[in-house]
């Protein structure tokens, strides 16, 4: 559920582009509160665009426990032209400029990567550039596999994702709040691009700063560099 939604402009230092603010709960019943800034890399980072989360709950309001929180990139195909499922590959091997074409998968411990016919959608966890209050228990890149023919384009599909576990108790009295940032990336295969010229531009990673004054959620600055 989505309760409000306002454009606003982020500064990037050298310009200045337009960004999605976004605030929303999964359920109406508890006090988690998701504030969630979509940002487009435009001409600075092709293939990329980011997405910063300020997730924000009542200590008292929830079940003391783990909060399990998913983002996840686009589909991509799971088939690959010989027919056959994707399977996973080292990601420090899918993208090596000298090995040969691949249509796999692979992840790292902040990022994970779909190398498809002539395309790609990947996702890298920010959240360590990321300011936070220290309540994040663990973050795990993975791969999700769609059910079959839930998509309008493809049979078989797969998305790459960033699970992230939150620790949340009933100690405190007060709001707790945490920040989390993702990278998402994608490529089409109209792009024209070849696997060399796509590896590159996931390689071609920015760094994401985040500083924001306690209490005054619209004055956030995102630094791309």
């Amino acid at each position: 559920m989505c309760n409000s939604n306002t454009a606003a402009g982020m500064d990037t230092g050298a310009t200045t582009v337009p960004a999605l603010v976004s605030t929303w709960r999964p359920k109406k019943a508890i006090e988690f509160e998701v504030r969630t800034t979509l940002i487009p890399a435009l001409e600075l980072w092709s293939g990329w665009h980011f997405r910063i989360h300020k997730v924000r709950w009542s200590p008292a309001a929830i079940q003391p426990g783990p909060i399990r929180l998913v983002d996840a990139g686009f589909a991509a195909s799971g088939v690959a032209r010989t027919g056959l499922l994707y399977t996973e590959s080292e990601l420090r091997m899918l993208l090596d400029q000298d090995a040969a074409v691949v249509e796999a998968w692979g992840k790292d411990e902040q990022s994970c990567l779909i190398l498809s016919d002539g395309s790609a959608s990947g996702v890298v966890d920010l959240q360590t550039d990321v300011i936070g209050d220290g309540r994040l228990s663990t973050r795990s890149p993975l791969l999700l596999r769609a059910d079959a023919n839930t998509n309008l384009i493809m049979q078989r599909t797969v998305i790459p994702a960033v699970q992230h576990t939150l620790v949340a108790d009933s100690v405190s009295k007060s709001a707790a709040e945490m920040w989390l940032a993702t990278g998402v990336f994608a490529v089409s295969k109209t792009s024209g691009l070849d696997v060399n010229e796509i590896r590159k531009l996931w390689l071609k990673r920015p760094k994401l700063q985040v500083a924001a004054k306690l209490g005054e959620e619209d004055e956030i600055r995102i630094m791309l560099h």
